[in-house]
């Protein structure tokens, strides 16, 4: 080294130094403290995500196609404590629903923070019941649609750890919004219901049950559609009623009788509509279903 020249410094002195480590040890704890914050809150809270590029919810094409095809004039207020776990999911949920169709109207009353609007939306809609809280309500030309916010949600009871008793909690598994939402835009725009009639007395499939063998979701697919699902029995004097739109005999296991299969036959040769299940159980029995000839097969199903 010539003379005269001095050690040069070095990069970063020993502070510099500890000080960039309890930096990135600050933001490591950050980060770690936010993951675990939001694992927590993830245990109490469900929320209907849907990462898109263009919109918050992926609407399912039969909403969609609702929407598209909609020209009334719709009308939805939501009465809700903004401070409920929801109430962000069924604003967003229904601001979609108007960014689709721009007639569709979406007003929000906060009905602990804003007494007045609160009164006058209770009047308006006979919201007289003590319990009248955070619904959902639909109106299109005088006919109105009130949904119970708690019914939008399923929940599970799920066990807490306690050193005391032990306690349960209810967790929400499932936002059953759209669907609810879609099936009161149908009631209200659609002026007459349509009815569908499940035949019953002859060990058919449960229409509601939620089982392998039940046909829950065909129900909530025609109440989306704003066709009213219906118990009937032909037996003695009953008839197929006038306002039947379709209907259905889900897999009977014993045969109809003589009777049931002629009201069926006047309904048919009536212009009625029939969808007819088999059941694989009733394959080597007589039901009555193949052994008359039918007026109109055309309108027959399986």
């Amino acid at each position: 080294m010539a003379s005269g020249e001095t050690n040069p410094k070095p990069s970063f002195s020993p502070w510099r130094k500890w000080s960039i480590g309890f930096n990135v040890l600050l933001i490591v704890l950050v980060v770690f403290s936010v993951v675990v914050m939001v694992n927590y809150l993830s245990r109490d809270y469900f929320t209907r995500f849907h990462l898109s590029t263009t919109s918050k919810h992926a609407l399912s094409p039969l909403t969609r196609n609702l929407l598209h095809s909609m020209t009334n004039k719709v009308r939805v207020v939501i009465y809700y404590d903004k401070n409920e776990p929801f109430y962000t999911t069924i604003t967003s949920l229904l601001g979609e629903y108007h960014d689709q169709n721009k007639r569709i109207s979406v007003e929000v009353v906060d009905y602990i923070r804003d007494a007045g609007a609160a009164q006058q939306i209770k009047a308006e809609y006979n919201l007289n019941i003590p319990t009248a809280t955070n619904l959902v309500i639909f109106e299109c030309e005088g006919r109105k649609k009130v949904l119970d916010g708690n019914a939008l949600t399923h929940y599970i009871l799920e066990p807490i750890a306690s050193e005391k008793e032990r306690e349960f909690r209810h967790k929400p598994t499932a936002f059953e919004g759209e669907r609810m939402f879609t099936e009161a835009l149908y009631a209200v725009t659609t002026p007459t219901s349509l009815n569908a009639y499940f035949l019953q007395g002859h060990r058919e499939h449960p229409p509601d049950a939620d089982t392998d063998v039940g046909f829950s979701k065909f129900i909530n697919v025609t109440r989306q559609n704003a066709i009213v699902p219906k118990p009937l029995s032909l037996l003695g004097t009953n008839g197929v009623p006038m306002d039947c739109n379709l209907l259905v005999i889900a897999g009977p296991r014993d045969a109809l009788t003589d009777s049931e299969l002629e009201k069926i036959d006047q309904y048919l040769s009536q212009g009625g509509r029939l969808l007819a299940l088999f059941n694989p159980g009733s394959i080597s029995k007589e039901t009555g279903r193949d052994h008359r000839p039918r007026q109109n097969p055309r309108q027959m199903g399986c």
